[in-house]
Order: C-alpha cells, then sequence, then structure tokens
C-alpha cells in the first residue's frame, strides 16, 4: 500500500483476498516520499516472507519501486490499473512513465477498459518486436475497483453548502484560487511537491475513502486535477458540477460511469493464476 488514493482502491480486492480460503493475503505500507528508502525496506521485507506474488496498484512512485525490487527479485507482480492514462499534455508525467514501468515489470496486468487494455499491449509489443518475438501475455480487461463495497461516511459533511477541492502538485504548479469561492473544503493531496494554496484557505482535512465520498456526494462544486474526478465523482454529481483545473487527467475528462466489479474478476484470476503455477510445478 502507498499514499491514500491507493488505499481506497486496494481495500476491496485485499478484502476479498484475505476472505479467500486459497490464499493467504499481507498488506506493506510503502513510503510515498522516499523511493529509495522503499528499495531497501521493502528488499529486506521481501526476503523474510518470500511471497508468491505481489499486487501493485496504480501509478504511484512508490509503487514503481515496490515493483522494481520485486521484479529483481524475481518474484511474480500483478498490476492493477495498468494502462490508465491520465494525461494528454505535450511532455509524458511522471505518473504515465511508472505506470509502464510497473506493467512491464508484471506477469498479469489489470486494466480498467479497453483502451487501458490496448496500451499495455502495444507497450508489450514494443519489447517483444525488439527481441523477435511474440509474447504470450497475461492482460484482462476487469473495470473499476473505485465504488466496490461502497460506504459514504458523511461525518465531515458541514451544514453549510460548500466546495470541495482535491488538487493534486503537478510540475507546473498551477494555482487554484481564481476558481474558488465562499466555503471550501481542501483535501490533502498526494505528498508530492509542487502543491501551492494561500493561507488564507486553511481548511484542510485528511478523510478516508468513505469520508470523502461523504463529501464528494454532498458538494456545490467539485474542483480538481485527481482521477476522482473522472471515476467516482460521477456517480454523485453532475457534469456541470465537476470542475476540472490544469492539464493532469485531462485524458479522463468525459462523463461516464464506469463498469464496476473489477475486484470480484481481479481475485478470480488470481486464484486460477495460483492454481496453474501449482499444476506446473508438479
Amino acid at each position: 500500500m502507498g499514499c491514500r488514493s491507493d488505499a481506497g482502491l486496494s481495500a476491496p480486492i485485499i478484502r476479498r483476498l484475505k476472505e479467500a480460503k486459497w490464499c493467504e493475503c499481507t498488506t506493506y505500507q510503502l513510503d510515498p516520499k522516499h523511493f529509495f528508502d522503499n528499495i531497501l525496506d521493502f528488499g529486506v521485507y521481501l526476503s523474510l516472507n518470500k511471497p508468491d506474488l505481489v499486487l501493485c496498484v496504480g501509478d504511484r512512485v512508490e509503487m514503481a519501486s515496490a515493483a522494481y525490487i520485486v521484479y529483481n527479485k524475481q518474484i511474480p507482480i500483478g498490476h492493477v490499473y495498468a494502462g490508465a492514462m491520465g494525461d494528454t499534455s505535450e511532455k509524458v508525467t511522471l505518473d504515465d512513465i511508472n505506470r509502464f514501468a510497473i506493467s512491464l515489470y508484471a506477469d498479469i496486468c489489470f486494466c480498467e477498459d479497453e483502451a487501458a487494455t490496448n496500451r499495455v499491449h502495444d507497450l508489450w509489443a514494443i519489447i517483444g518486436k525488439a527481441r523477435g518475438i511474440t509474447l504470450d501475455l497475461n492482460i484482462h480487461e476487469v473495470g473499476i475497483t473505485h465504488m466496490d463495497d461502497l460506504e459514504v461516511d458523511e461525518e465531515l459533511v458541514p451544514p453549510e453548502p460548500y466546495d470541495l477541492v482535491l488538487v493534486n502538485p503537478t510540475l507546473k504548479k498551477e494555482r487554484i484560487e481564481p476558481i474558488i469561492s465562499g466555503n471550501v473544503i481542501i483535501l490533502r493531496p498526494n505528498p508530492d511537491k509542487g502543491f501551492l494554496v494561500s493561507q488564507s484557505l486553511n481548511v484542510y482535512t485528511d478523510a478516508s475513502h468513505s469520508q470523502f465520498l461523504g463529501l464528494l456526494k454532498n458538494c456545490q462544486r467539485f474542483i480538481t486535477n485527481s482521477s476522482s474526478g473522472y471515476y467516482e465523482a460521477p456517480f454523485f454529481l453532475k457534469e456541470e458540477q465537476i470542475i476540472w483545473v490544469g492539464q493532469r487527467n485531462s485524458a479522463r475528462r468525459e462523463y461516464k460511469r464506469l463498469e464496476m466489479g473489477a475486484s470480484e474478476k481481479i481475485v478470480k484470476i488470481l486464484k486460477d493464476y495460483n492454481k496453474n503455477k501449482k499444476e506446473v510445478k508438479k
């Protein structure tokens, strides 16, 4: 597990794996701020525990560090949300590169939709072409986990109307003050450099995924550059209530509801993968 956003995505999968009788599931907390410390510390953990497979979620830098050391210890990797693309600016973002790197390390890739699935196929086709071979790929289109086991906690919702702001740092360091007004709740973003908000906007909160959904459900406007504007927000808000800022996640700005239920599909695929590996060893 990495930062808060990854925890929400992985929780439904973790719950199902822990309930399953065919496997044992443990979690490891990565440090979002220290790439090389993750490599060293997680490397020690892997040596002591020797898992059969490590599941990595998303595109965060800490996940890329985990995938790097897992791959080099020759442990199979599953990559959830492989192939997603959040930016259409001229320069590919660090998140995109991290996501592609994890997919190249992975033995199994789980994709949210057809477009993401095609990107992973195209990525691996380049590797196959360079090596002069056709690769046998293990790529699955499964949908999204965002709303599996849906829990909406309205504990943090104030009585007065408010705008909800979740803006993650970008290299461009875009400011959000010209967009917002009135009562504002600002969610603490990913722990990356570049988040700029003046001291006059001092309403910050850390929230669990269920508390975030409660705030999202009841806000007047959701001002964001987060992928949650594409995934969770359309389940609660009208299109005109979702206010996008900057280029981050500009590739995800169509308003639609994606297919849910990925968690069950992922666990079933992992079960079949585990069974096949055991049969090969016999």
